[in-house]
């Protein structure tokens, strides 16, 4: 629900420097969202990133060039587990991105982590988890 209304929606979408998975807007924003998929475990908590990745801290501060140009900016973060309760950062793994990602949501950029279950032949949306910074 958070990502619904936009009438226009593509993919691959380049701003600056780089290029984000998606692209949407309607009569009154655009938007520009990256996704990221989670699979990492630890208590109950989704982490991300499961490995250090320069990549993801590059999208992290165009999403916050993004937002200074007054537009919408979304880091959506799959979460493909039933077994978690919250999101955070993978902060032990990759200390870099964790700082970026908090940079980012100070700096006005959202934060969606989106819990779906995966089946053999679909994806279904369950619930945006909470998440701790």
């Amino acid at each position: 629900e958070p990502l619904s209304g936009y009438t226009t929606v593509k993919r691959e979408v380049s701003f600056n420097d780089s290029r984000f998975d998606i692209y949407a807007e309607n009569e009154h924003e655009q938007c520009y969202i990256e996704v990221k998929n989670v699979t990492l475990k630890q208590g109950d908590l989704a982490l991300f990133p499961d490995a250090k990745t320069e990549r993801g801290r590059k999208h992290l501060n165009t999403l916050i060039e993004v937002k200074k140009a007054g537009m919408r900016a979304v880091m959506l973060f799959i979460i493909q587990r039933m077994d978690v309760k919250m999101f955070a950062p993978a902060s032990t793994i990759d200390p870099k991105y964790a700082e970026a990602l908090k940079l980012a949501f100070n700096s006005g950029v959202e934060i969606i982590p989106l819990q779906v279950e995966v089946f053999p032949d679909k994806i279904e949306l369950r619930k945006i988890l909470p998440y701790t910074l």
